[in-house]
């Protein structure tokens, strides 16, 4: 590992980043390709459900950016995307549990604030060298 000579001794390794960006985009594809069958079979709902489930977790991810941000500027990275992770994959199996509307979108929207998006961008900004961020 290099040494970094901003604040942070250490860069992230590849693994932290691989693991931030993976339940983002493999939670976003799931729930994409899914969500509209789940919700016109299993919940016999309109499809404008879908709509709403996901306005409710982009709202709920962005305030989860800040959110995870600052977590990781608490105790750290790793530990942040660990924490972070275990509560989207939790939260993403519990979706397949909902049986009501209300459920289903308060479930999205914790599943929303459980996003590694922010902490996959923390990691490359941490390997960029000052310099080179853009300001």
């Amino acid at each position: 590992m290099r040494i970094l000579k901003e604040k942070w001794a250490y860069a992230p390794p590849l693994w932290v980043g691989i693991l931030s960006l993976a339940p983002f985009f493999g939670g976003m594809s799931i729930l994409g390709t899914l969500m509209p069958f789940f919700v016109d079979d299993v919940l016999q709902q309109p499809k404008t459900l879908v709509g709403i489930g996901f306005t409710a977790q982009n709202a709920a991810s962005t305030l989860g950016l800040f959110v995870t941000g600052a977590l990781s500027d608490m105790i750290g990275l790793r530990r942040t995307i660990f924490i972070v992770s275990i509560g989207n994959v939790l939260l993403l199996n519990l979706l397949g549990l909902a049986r009501s509307p209300v459920t289903l979108v308060i479930l999205q929207s914790l599943f929303g604030f459980c996003t590694t998006y922010a902490l996959a961008l923390t990691w490359v900004t941490r390997l960029v060298p000052g310099p080179k961020l853009a300001r």
